[in-house]
């Protein structure tokens, strides 16, 4: 089954999603004949949107054209030319460079509008595991007098925890924001703080208000996921029993992290709750294919391809394979449904 014309016919399309998927699936289908396309894509040249400019650089790196991708993003960074200098932010959120982040550090400090500065952010995100300078450009801009930038910034030092960045001077700064006025400045030095210090943050996390914001909340919910011990176990029980569907997805997403009798059994209340998001997140925590089959047939379309990627995960692609072909066969001639189906087995985890 030559899947590459679906997916090249797919990048095409006005549904932002729907050709996001099928440019990340290029990475993987792409051929030769896919550079330019791909490169006119990640340089911003005609009427496309940073996601996708990151998405095909993305593609390009794993067809073998990192490189070239990098350096044409950081004559991109130079130019005045607004389009292409905010496609090539986009592409250093996804591709490593330590060149790029001088000129980052430039556009997050003073040149840009706020977008363009939260979006140097991010990708400063990326460098900055491997390169310190942009850890120091992050902390200094997490200072700003703009929530909005100050968030953006904590997000991408959370995002470099994540990558394997470790810093107490920026554990010290992100307990400090924890308690932040802002809120979307909390919820991102929530994550931070324990994506930078998981075990100490345990126990600082009794200090912390949510202050009645969801969004700190949610914030905490999926940080208590990770966290071990019996007090992050009562206050997920706790969310998944709550009335707002948004604090019982935290919840979800928290215990479908757990492995152990009391999660499971809440998960399994959770999986039949009358939000489909809910649901979803409840989805993560089943590896087993018994638990995963059923929601193959589940109404909304966002569980059967993470039920499928599930299955993907516990019986491997080669043996899942069967399944996809099964639900192209009777997709019809439905370029959404099919792709659904195909990039659910792509971007599985194997």
């Amino acid at each position: 089954l030559d899947l590459r014309p679906l997916v090249v016919e797919a990048a095409a399309s006005a549904d932002s999603g729907i050709a996001l998927a099928a440019l990340r699936a290029l990475g993987v289908l792409g051929t030769k004949e896919d550079w330019p396309r791909l490169a006119a894509i990640a340089q911003g040249k005609g009427a496309f949107s940073p996601e996708r400019s990151a998405a095909a650089a993305l593609s390009l790196g794993g067809l073998g054209q990192g490189e070239a991708v990098v350096q044409s993003a950081l004559q991109g960074l130079a130019t005045e030319v607004v389009a292409q200098r905010v496609a090539a932010i986009a592409v250093f959120s996804e591709l490593e460079s330590s060149e790029s982040v001088p000129l980052l550090a430039t556009v997050l400090a003073a040149k840009g509008t706020r977008s363009e500065r939260i979006a140097a952010a991010h990708a400063l995100g990326r460098q900055a595991p491997t390169t310190p300078s942009a850890l120091k450009a992050l902390l200094a801009a997490s200072a700003s007098g703009d929530a909005a930038l100050r968030a953006g910034c904590v997000q991408a030092i959370a995002l470099a925890a994540s990558r394997g960045l470790t810093s107490r001077l920026a554990y010290r700064k992100m307990l400090d924001l924890a308690k932040n006025k802002d809120e979307r400045v909390r919820a991102a030095a929530i994550r931070a703080a324990a994506a930078l210090d998981s075990v100490r943050f345990a126990k600082a996390l009794k200090g912390i208000s949510a202050g009645g914001s969801k969004l700190v909340l949610e914030s905490i919910g999926e940080v208590l996921g990770a966290l071990p011990g019996e007090v992050a176990l009562g206050r997920l029980l706790e969310l998944s029993t709550v009335s707002d569907p948004g604090m019982r997805q935290a919840a979800a997403m928290g215990l479908a992290k757990r492995r152990d009798p009391k999660s499971a059994e809440a998960l399994s209340v959770l999986l039949a709750d009358s939000s489909a998001p809910v649901r979803l997140a409840a989805l993560a925590g089943l590896t087993s294919e018994d638990e995963l089959r059923p929601f193959l047939e589940d109404e909304d379309p966002s569980l059967q391809a993470a039920a499928l990627r599930g299955l993907v995960a516990a019986m491997g692609a080669e043996a899942a394979a069967p399944l996809v072909a099964g639900k192209l066969a009777t997709s019809g001639d439905v370029l959404g449904s099919q792709l659904l189906w195909v990039g659910a087995w792509l971007t599985a985890e194997r």
